[in-house]
């Protein structure tokens, strides 16, 4: 049972280079075949809205190029939990620097304060 955080951070491999066309797409068919059964909303949304760009791609009606540009958004437009162990104050509209690159603070309501991968 694979989780949507899973599946994000292996389509990140792929638009990263970190791995093939081929592989992702071998590796998200065995992995959510079944994601109507086990699936929460959000692995199972995002499951179904990458296989039908893969499906598009694979019957020609998208280029590779237009595949990774339609593919990108659902790595990068997601709230995050992330722990940075002790509390920090931090500005909305600042940014942190981690090992993995800097998250950008946004906003989605005058209450809860998001983390934005960029």
């Amino acid at each position: 049972m694979v989780s949507a955080s899973e599946i994000r951070q292996k389509l990140a491999g792929f638009l990263a280079g970190e791995i093939d066309l081929d592989t992702f797409e071998d590796w998200i068919v065995r992995n959510t075949w079944d994601v109507h059964q086990w699936g929460d909303e959000d692995a199972r949304n995002l499951s179904y809205a990458i296989e039908l760009r893969l499906s598009e791609h694979s019957s020609g009606h998208l280029p590779e190029s237009e595949l990774k540009r339609e593919l990108r958004p659902f790595v990068t437009n997601y709230v995050a939990h992330v722990s940075l162990g002790n509390a920090l104050p931090v500005n909305l509209g600042s940014d942190i620097k981690w090992s993995r690159g800097v998250l950008r603070v946004g906003e989605v309501s005058d209450i809860l304060p998001v983390v934005v991968f960029g």
